[in-house]
C-alpha cells in the first residue's frame, strides 16, 4: 500500500464545534517514521475486508470468539459455529438479551468454550452448547479465563472459579466476594495472570495463586476507579517502539459513581485516555449500558 507524506492532521480530535478540530483521518492510520526519517508521519491506507459468512438472527453480533480456527459467534439468539472457509451452522441459543461474553479454556480432549448472558450459563463442548447444572455456578453476569479456570463475576459482588479445564464443575467453596467497596460487580476480565473485577464504583485485582482449595487467585490491589458501561470494557494490547504490553481499557466512573473518564490499566494505575471531545459524547448517552467498546 502506497503512503505519502501527511499534510493534514495526526489525530481524529473534533473539539466542541467543527471549527476547533482537525480533520478527521478516514480509512487510513497515521505511521510513525521517527526522527532519522525525512517525512516523520505518514498516513497509511487501512485494508479492507472480505466477507466470510452471513450468519443469520435479529439483533447483530451480540459476542465473537475464535477457538484454534474455528469461530463461535452469538447472533441475536442464535449460537453458531463457523469454519475458516465460512461453512456454518447454528448450535443453539440463548435465552436473553443482555450483554454476552465468551471464553475458553485449554481442555486437552478439546477446548470448551463458556457463555454468559444475565445469569444464564452455558458452554460449548465437542460442537455442542449445553447448559452448565452445577448451582454452585450461581448467576453470573460474566466470564473470563485465567490459569485454566473459568471466572466468572455476578452483581451480589461474587467472583467464582470452575475447575481446572472444566466448565461443568464448580465448588462451592472457590469463591469470594470483592470488598473494597459494596458496589456489586459489572465485568470480570483477564489480564496476564490476574483476574481485573469491575464494580459501579471501584476496581479490584486478584492475581492467580493456584492455590489447591479455595478460591485460587488472591486480592493485590484496589482503587476507586469503577466501570461506566459493563458492555464498555476492552482487552487493549499496546505496541509501540519501546513497549509491547496487554492491558484492559474501559469506560470508568469515580469514586461516587459518575463518569470519568476513559482509562487504559497501566500497571495499577488508571491513566485516562479521552479527550474532552469523546468525555462530551459519553456524558451525552441517555444510557450507559449501551456503549460498547
Amino acid at each position: 500500500m502506497a503512503r505519502f507524506p501527511l499534510a493534514l492532521g495526526t489525530q481524529s480530535n473534533k473539539g466542541a464545534n467543527p471549527m476547533q478540530g482537525v480533520a478527521r483521518l478516514v480509512n487510513c492510520r497515521i505511521e510513525i517514521g521517527g526522527d532519522e526519517q525525512r517525512v516523520k508521519f505518514s498516513a497509511e491506507a487501512v485494508a479492507g475486508l472480505t466477507l466470510l459468512a452471513s450468519l443469520g438472527g435479529v439483533g447483530g453480533v451480540r459476542a465473537m470468539i475464535d477457538v484454534d480456527g474455528v469461530g463461535y459467534a452469538v447472533v441475536g439468539r442464535v449460537v453458531y459455529q463457523f469454519e475458516p472457509g465460512g461453512a456454518f451452522r447454528a448450535i443453539g441459543g440463548m435465552p436473553s438479551d443482555g450483554l454476552v461474553t465468551m471464553s475458553r479454556n485449554a481442555r486437552g480432549a478439546g477446548p470448551e468454550v463458556m457463555i454468559v448472558c444475565d445469569g444464564n450459563a452455558k458452554r460449548i463442548t465437542g460442537g455442542a452448547l449445553v447448559d452448565i447444572t452445577d448451582p454452585d455456578i450461581g448467576s453470573p453476569n460474566s466470564v473470563c479465563t485465567v490459569g485454566n479456570h473459568f471466572v466468572t463475576s455476578s452483581p451480589d459482588g461474587y467472583l467464582r472459579a470452575s475447575e481446572i479445564n472444566e466448565g461443568s464443575s464448580w465448588d462451592a467453596l472457590d469463591i469470594t466476594q470483592a470488598q473494597s467497596d459494596p458496589d456489586g460487580l459489572l465485568r470480570a476480565v483477564s489480564r496476564g495472570n490476574s483476574v481485573i473485577a469491575l464494580g459501579q464504583r471501584s476496581t479490584e485485582v486478584w492475581d492467580y495463586s493456584g492455590a489447591a482449595t479455595g478460591f485460587p487467585f488472591e486480592r493485590t490491589n484496589a482503587f476507586r476507579v469503577g466501570c461506566w458501561s459493563a458492555a464498555g470494557v476492552v482487552s487493549a494490547p499496546v505496541i509501540t517502539r519501546e513497549l509491547v504490553t496487554d492491558t484492559i481499557a474501559w469506560a470508568a466512573t469515580d469514586r461516587d459513581g459518575a463518569y470519568a473518564g476513559v482509562i487504559m490499566l497501566d500497571g495499577y494505575v488508571a491513566r485516562k485516555i479521552s479527550h474532552h471531545d469523546v468525555d462530551r459524547d459519553m456524558v451525552r448517552c441517555d444510557d450507559p449500558s449501551t456503549i460498547t467498546a
